[in-house]
Formats: structure tokens, sequence, C-alpha cells
């Protein structure tokens, strides 16, 4: 594998073969205008979620999209 420093300019995602695929824009560093694009598979899509008012409601709505679906939750603490 390459080592580069690089000027990050943008990130973003697409799905290849019904995978998240993370994009990371750049120019390499000391470099004369070398645009980069770097790719990387291993990043997995995350969503929070903040319930506004009945936190149990909440937990069991989600719990029942997992029964239903084919999702996986995982519950986060706070630090």
């Amino acid at each position: 594998m390459v080592k580069r420093n690089i000027v990050l300019l943008d990130i973003d995602y697409i799905t290849h073969d019904e995978k998240p695929v993370m994009r990371l824009f750049g120019k390499v560093k000391g470099e004369k205008s070398n645009d980069l694009i770097a790719l990387d598979d291993s990043f997995v899509p995350y969503l929070y979620v903040l319930p506004l008012n009945d936190i149990d409601k909440c937990i069991q709505d989600i719990e029942e999209l997992e029964k239903e679906e084919e999702i996986a939750f995982i519950k986060l603490e706070k630090f």
C-alpha cells in the first residue's frame, strides 16, 4: 500500500455491489496538481436516534424494525 500526505477536500460515499464505499477526494501535498481519490470499503453507515419524548416507545419501535427487516441495531452508551 502506498502512503501519501494529502489535503482532504471532500468525502462522500457510494454503493458498489450493494456495499457502502467511502470516497476521499484530495490533493497530494507537495506535488503540483496531483488529484487523488481514495476508496475505503470498510465504512459502515450509521444513524443516531435521539428520542424527544417517550424513550421506551422509541426503543420498542426500533426493536420491531429489527425483527421485520434485515437491520442490525447497536446501542451505544454515552461516554
